[in-house]
């Protein structure tokens, strides 16, 4: 099943079409607040206000929009398709421009490849993918756009065998800041190409379109959630760690941390629960993979499911639609039977218990693909704050911080992932990039580098924001 070139469409006979007819809400519109809100997952936005907001309809739309910044004297900020939770898009005084309505799939069978737009959900991809027999380590949550996640390396499912996402993007289409349209490849612009592979927003062009070498077929999937009390942390990290180092191909783990809430538990006490998703060739062979899950210490009740395809478990995850967010993240090379204590210490003092903490192994990355994406640890931990905005209960342990309170669930957030010494490495996908120097805690000193190479060579004048700018 294929789409048409994601984005592409010809205007219409009968007079030349910008794509931005009717899609541009400025201060004094009525429909500005709603455009604002729906520019970020988040209920919970800080209080930036762009001049205006774009929604381009196509890639003539997206020129336009670039255009009429340049006329305006403007600078333009790019949502991209991620859930945005730093919120790197809303800028005082800026064009925001807005790429949800590039959307679509277009699938070249012969070649193994696909054209995506960058507004095209997750859940949008899985079904397309799946009817067309092929997958992609898409990423975990069925609302997240695809150009955000790309850009900022794609830890998607199966990332231990399928690898990062964004070591699978071969082209880039883009707009850069004089309005040109231009396609990055390995042979004609490899640098600026290995930058599209994980500098998130601080890539220095609006992309488009991306072209994605694909995974053949479309996996039997089983998927068990165990859950076990967090006093037994110390154990069950200890035999993850085993479960770790065996490499089960198809096989992936996580486990989330929350803030207790049965019956009888400690009031400071937290849940954990493996998650373990396995890919196989067939339902058999994937409820095989999940067989050492058996052992684990201390586990409780246990849901079990199986799919056939990526879409369908997709659809049976959470959306958090309503709900304020917040995310921080750090990348640890300590066994899990050390970190998984600690973990459960911190989602313990959640501000509310809709929050968790996520510990996953880092996706495979292969040397031989050139991007400014590398993990920088063994193992990933994103804490993401979910909160009710304006509820006015207690909160967490000892009332500190309302659950309604965007401060406390933020600063819990940053406070969940501080474990690391002096000197920790971020995905750029899942930081708080609101705070002095985020970026450069996400990218290494060479991709730093290449960064600013790429914004000097396609942006000079600095038309679009980055998140290398100063909030």
């Amino acid at each position: 099943m294929t789409q048409g070139r994601p984005g592409d469409a010809p205007p219409p006979r009968g007079g030349p079409d910008t794509g931005l007819a009717g899609l541009v809400v400025d201060r004094a519109s009525a429909g500005y607040d709603a455009a604002r809100r729906a520019l970020s997952a988040s209920a919970h936005q800080p209080p930036a206000e762009p001049a205006a907001i774009a929604r381009p309809a196509n890639i003539h739309g997206v020129v336009e929009a670039v255009r009429t910044a340049r006329r305006e004297g403007l600078r333009l900020a790019v949502r991209s398709g991620g859930h945005s939770l730093s919120a790197t898009h809303l800028r005082h005084g800026s064009l925001a421009l807005d790429l949800r309505d590039l959307n679509g799939i277009d699938v070249d069978p012969s070649r193994g490849t696909a054209w995506v737009g960058p507004g095209t959900t997750v859940a949008q991809a899985a079904a397309l993918l799946d009817a067309s027999g092929w997958s992609f380590p898409i990423g975990h949550s069925p609302t997240v756009g695809l150009g955000g996640f790309l850009l900022a390396g794609g830890h998607g499912w199966n990332g231990g065998s399928w690898g990062a996402a964004c070591e699978r993007v071969v082209a880039v289409d883009v707009i850069t800041a004089d309005a040109r349209r231009s396609r990055l490849t390995p042979d004609s612009t490899p640098d600026l190409l290995a930058v599209a592979r994980g500098a998130g927003p601080a890539f220095p062009a609006v992309v488009v379109g991306l072209e994605l070498r694909l995974v053949r077929g479309v996996p039997a999937i089983a998927r068990r959630l165990l859950t076990v009390g967090g006093e037994h942390a110390a154990q069950l990290g200890a035999a993850l760690d085993t479960l770790r180092a065996a490499q089960v191909d198809g096989l992936e783990l996580t486990v989330f941390a929350r803030r207790a809430t049965r019956a009888g538990a400690p009031a400071d006490g937290a849940v954990l629960t493996v998650a373990a998703t396995a890919f196989g060739a067939s339902p058999t062979h994937a409820s095989r993979l999940l067989a050492p899950l058996a052992d684990l210490p201390g586990t409780g009740s246990a849901d079990a499911a199986a799919h056939l395809g990526l879409a369908s478990m997709v659809a049976t995850l959470p959306r958090h639609e309503g709900d304020a967010l917040w995310s921080d993240h750090v990348w640890t090379n300590r066994p899990w039977a050390e970190l998984l204590p600690e973990v459960v210490q911190a989602a313990a003092a959640a501000p509310s218990d809709r929050s968790s903490i996520l510990v996953t192994p880092a996706p495979a990355s292969d040397p031989g693909i050139d991007a400014v994406h590398r993990p920088q640890g063994a193992t990933s931990v994103s804490a993401y704050a979910h909160w009710r905005p304006g509820a006015t209960d207690a909160g967490g342990p000892g009332g500190k911080g309302g659950e309604g309170d965007a401060r406390s669930n933020a600063a819990w957030a940053r406070a969940a992932v501080t474990g690391e010494g002096p000197h920790p490495r971020r995905y750029v996908g899942e930081a708080d990039l609101t705070l002095p120097g985020r970026v450069e805690e996400c990218l290494t000193l060479d991709a730093l580098d290449r960064v600013r190479a790429a914004r000097e060579q396609l942006d000079p004048g600095r038309l679009l924001w980055s998140a290398l700018d100063p909030s």
